[in-house]
């Protein structure tokens, strides 16, 4: 998880279903979720070591099945609503494009 470098890691989800969320609120901050994230080379990287992967793994395996026209995808950009401080732990509540969910 530490080579996607995140801001935020939502616990219990499952995988991809960060692809249906459109906004969510932690705590009190609200957030809009804009666009998928694509990913660059530096998720290559051991960030213990510094060292390139030679077999350019995870990107190369994730570019097998979550390669879009805007690249290797996983993750979300969100902009935040209003100003807060979030904590680990913090509910949060998911709007889908479907229904509402709490984590």
């Amino acid at each position: 998880m530490r080579r996607f470098r995140p801001n935020i890691v939502v616990e219990g989800a499952g995988a991809w279903d960060e692809d249906n969320w459109t906004s969510a609120r932690i705590g009190e901050t609200a957030f809009t979720l804009v666009k998928p994230c694509s990913r660059c080379v530096m998720t290559t990287v051991d960030p213990d070591q510094g060292v390139k992967s030679v077999d350019l793994q995870p990107l190369r395996m994730l570019g097998t099945y979550r390669r879009t026209s805007d690249g290797v995808i996983f993750g979300m950009n969100a902009i935040h609503e209003s100003d807060g401080t979030i904590r680990v732990g913090d509910p949060i509540t998911l709007q889908t494009t479907a229904t509402t969910e709490n984590q």
